[in-house]
């Protein structure tokens, strides 16, 4: 039962549990199947963002790509970021197997997750979006103002 494995935080006996059993498909075929999923909507979405000239996460990524892997391909750099996302997915999958043993490690595995997550997404939206707004509105006032002196 899982309740029995929950415990009390301070009921150290209870911080693993034995009985808690987890099946492979559960945890690590799902998020796989999420992720390409991900991966194939990313992979047909991206080079029309590219064509565009529309800033993405994966536009930040690309220079380090470039970087460390300079005989690569431009074409084969949105497969390489995506399977990097392809191996994020895989260990933090087969971690929150290991940790469904322990309620509480398994709580702050999941809460670890979700605050990476956010704080990512939140900083791309930030530097993305209001900072480069900004920075855009103040370019746009400069110029105005350069022409009102001539």
């Amino acid at each position: 039962r899982v309740d029995s494995c929950i415990g009390k935080p301070w009921e150290l006996d209870k911080l693993w549990c034995n009985t808690c059993t987890v099946q492979f498909s559960e945890f690590w075929t799902s998020a796989m199947a999420l992720w390409l999923c991900w991966a194939v909507f990313f992979l047909t979405v991206c080079p029309t963002l590219q064509r565009l000239g529309k800033q993405t996460a994966f536009s930040d990524v690309k220079p380090i790509i470039e970087k460390k892997m300079p005989w690569l391909p431009q074409s084969l750099h949105p497969a390489v970021y995506i399977c990097g996302h392809g191996i994020l997915t895989a260990t933090t999958s087969l971690l929150s197997m290991l940790f469904w043993h322990s309620f509480w490690a398994h709580t702050l595995f999941v809460f670890g997750t979700h605050s990476v997550a956010i704080r990512n997404g939140a900083n791309f939206y930030f530097v993305k979006f209001a900072i480069g707004t900004y920075a855009e509105e103040l370019l746009l006032q400069y110029q105005n103002s350069c022409r009102r002196k001539e």
